[in-house]
């Protein structure tokens, strides 16, 4: 539950961060992450609360979702050489939880 928090209260940072920084594509990427971290934290409420398997999908797809735009956003991004660039690190950051948080899971 803690790793799940830091991943929203960070991808809402990153989309933050995005803003300020005035960034197009990070604060597409940021939209689309944060999109996909919060449609997999609503279906995961509602998968322990009901046992549906359609939830499990689409917390499946939520989590491919946010993976998808946040390595698409490192991809894409051409000043990743800089070492100002604090997007960078925000999203190894996300990486790293979800990494924590499945790995926490399946060692249970």
């Amino acid at each position: 539950a803690v790793l799940g928090t830091l991943i929203i209260f960070h991808s809402g940072y990153l989309l933050v961060e995005a803003r300020k920084a005035r960034s197009a594509l990070w604060t597409k990427v940021s939209v689309l992450g944060l999109t996909g971290v919060l449609l997999s934290v609503i279906t995961g409420f509602g998968y322990v609360s009901t046992d549906n398997d359609l939830h499990t999908f689409l917390m499946a797809l939520g989590f491919a979702l946010s993976i998808m735009a946040y390595v698409y956003g490192l991809y894409t991004d051409q000043t990743l050489s800089h070492s100002k660039n604090r997007h960078s690190m925000s999203v190894c950051f996300i990486f790293v939880s979800y990494a924590l948080s499945l790995l926490l899971e399946y060692a249970q």
